[in-house]
């Protein structure tokens, strides 16, 4: 079977790092664009600011798995987060300059906060202002799935794309589509992906022609009196 998270795990795992996340904003970001979304790691660490097209409402995934891009439509709770990550850093800079409060410093997670230097437009960027890495993200994400209670052996960054395929099937959503979002080649690749829900397998037996089937009283008084 392959490791996902539950609906109630992601949950945790979203509002675990908006309430205790250092850089809740960015991270919080991150994350809700992996369970959103199910684009790859290399895909996520590879995206710009311009990939993310808010009037039209998707991100675009740029030379992905086999040098294909594609889009991915934005949900309005992803596009939220998108833009307050985008837009905290211009708040900082404004409260700063009438407030030097310790309360300001919730808003030292957007993006604009940890651009050094010269900005080359990646969009999801570490503390010292360079473009993650596979490593760092997966250090990030198994940070918070163990401060959260929901580690475990064999839960990787990979869960995340496979949680998001394998909700919007249980959803209903059809392979085909589930093919353009994940950027795969072939349906038969999603296989691998979707964790199968066991009260559906159990629903699908359900409607085998012989489930009802009752033995046929008249044959066992026949069968008896052969006898």
């Amino acid at each position: 079977m392959p490791i996902t998270l539950g609906e109630q795990q992601a949950k945790t795992l979203l509002d675990g790092i908006m309430l205790t996340g250092r850089y809740a904003v960015r991270d919080y970001a991150i994350f809700a664009t992996f369970l959103y979304t199910g684009m790859r790691v290399s895909e996520l660490i590879n995206l710009k600011t311009y990939d993310v097209n808010f009037e039209a409402g998707y991100i675009h995934v740029r030379d992905g798995k086999g040098g294909k891009d594609r889009v991915i439509p934005m949900i309005p709770k992803l596009a939220n987060a998108l833009q307050l990550y985008l837009q905290t850093g211009v708040v900082y800079q404004e409260a700063s300059k009438n407030d030097s409060r310790s309360g300001i410093s919730r808003y030292k997670c957007g993006r604009q906060y940890f651009i050094h230097g010269t900005d080359d437009q990646t969009l999801f960027l570490t503390q010292e202002g360079k473009p993650y890495s596979r490593k760092g993200i997966d250090w990030l994400f198994k940070g918070y799935t163990q401060k959260l209670g929901i580690f475990r052996d064999g839960l990787s960054l990979h869960a995340l794309r496979r949680s998001c395929l394998t909700f919007l099937h249980k959803q209903g959503v059809d392979l085909f589509i589930l093919k353009e979002i994940s950027g795969h080649a072939r349906i038969q690749t999603l296989e691998h992906y979707l964790a199968i829900d066991n009260s559906k397998v159990l629903d699908a037996m359900k409607i085998h022609p012989l489930h009802n089937h009752q033995i046929d009283r008249g044959l066992v008084e026949i069968v008896r009196g052969s006898r």
